[in-house]
């Protein structure tokens, strides 16, 4: 895929300095997770293909805001794909720090991201590559056992026609989220593999911010590495702040580094960042976790319910829902979770989500939250 940008500079420096700031975030991300090529906009316009895209940014300022308009458009043609203008407020700090513009330049990529799939019917292998790895994601994201598998299987026809660390990321993720979830695995096989292609992602695309924060992810849940996952959350924050996963995964190495706030406010910037798209479901429950570790238990409750709803088949969810509705004493709203996590655990007891310290309830245990076995 090949893109080039068409400037409309803003007279104004700082105005353009915000411009160019979120044309580059944009590019940053579309590398990231496509092969692109980034073309000089002079040196294309002869030899443009049909589908050759360009991206146009342009900044207005006005008062105390900023305004800034993305548009995606056919190279040749120049017929539109999609656009986007948001008002920004700059009141408390540089706008390109905020999580609203870093929120236009995710939505940008993945705007840009449904559109090709669209554009190119018969695309070459790295883009076709490119498509399975987003279906995978999309899958992961479903939190099914079969759609686990299924997934798995993409991102090995994906990495077999052109081997990225990225897809090696995605495949120790969803192991580790198997694992987690109890999946009919082998936990122990799921755990050596997810940790495996953690650091093989990592040797392959160290600079990547999505390989960064699916690493981090894994390496702390599954090799208990709070402090070296923190510090691979950062580098996936520095690399690219557009990133969702990346402040998700800063924001679970604070919960295990006890820094709670921190974690809370990471977990809301990756909800508002990322959370309109596939995984909202993920991120709502982030912001359960941190919620319960600050102890704003009804936030807890409202994040954890939208993650059921939009989820039904996610366990954590449940889990929380189930372990507040016994701290609130509700017996009626513990038994229907309770009912519904046994449809999906079979074997699970209220007892073990108490006291089991090997049960996924790590932000329940670092809250303090004190519950009687004996409650159901």
């Amino acid at each position: 895929m090949r893109i080039s940008t068409q400037a409309r500079p803003d007279t104004d420096p700082s105005g353009e300095f915000v411009r160019r700031t979120l044309e580059a975030q944009i590019l940053q991300s579309l590398q990231e997770l496509m092969s692109v090529e980034i073309c000089d906009p002079d040196t294309q316009a002869d030899r443009a293909l049909p589908e050759d895209i360009e991206l146009e940014v342009e900044n207005l300022i006005a008062g105390n805001s900023s305004t800034l308009r993305v548009m995606w458009k056919r190279k040749l043609g120049q017929h539109r794909l999609w656009s986007n203008t948001r008002s920004l407020e700059v009141d408390c700090g540089p706008v390109f720090q905020g999580a609203g513009f870093q929120k236009l330049a995710f939505d940008s990529v993945e705007a840009l991201r449904s559109q090709a799939r669209k554009i190119w019917a018969r695309p070459d292998p790295q883009c076709a590559a490119d498509f399975l790895c987003l279906q995978a994601a999309e899958r992961v994201f479903r939190m099914t056992p079969g759609s686990m598998l299924e997934a798995d299987r993409l991102l090995a026809r994906a990495y077999e026609i052109a081997p990225r660390g990225l897809y090696a990321a995605w495949r120790g993720f969803l192991r580790m989220m198997q694992v987690v979830e109890m999946h009919p695995v082998d936990f122990q096989q799921t755990a050596d593999e997810a940790t495996d292609f953690a650091r093989h992602a990592m040797e392959d695309e160290a600079q990547n911010s999505y390989v960064c924060a699916l690493a981090a992810s894994v390496l702390l849940i599954l090799e208990d590495s709070p402090h070296c996952s923190a510090q691979i959350a950062q580098d996936a924050v520095a690399i690219n702040p557009a990133n969702p996963l990346a402040w998700d995964a800063l924001s679970t190495a604070a919960i295990y580094n006890g820094q709670p706030d921190k974690a809370h406010s990471y977990a809301t910037r990756a909800q508002r960042i990322g959370g309109a798209g596939v995984t909202k479901p993920w991120l709502d429950m982030a912001c359960c976790l941190t919620s319960v570790v600050t102890h704003n238990y009804p936030l807890a409750k409202e994040y954890a319910r939208s993650s059921h709803i939009l989820c039904p088949d996610f366990r954590p969810p449940l889990r929380y829902l189930l372990a507040l509705a016994a701290h609130e004493g509700d017996q009626r709203e513990g038994e229907r979770f309770y009912d519904k996590l046994r449809v999906q655990e079979p074997n699970f007891c209220f007892e073990r989500l108490v006291k089991d310290r090997d049960y996924p309830m790590a932000a329940f245990r670092k809250s303090g939250l004190s519950l009687d076995p004996r409650f159901f």
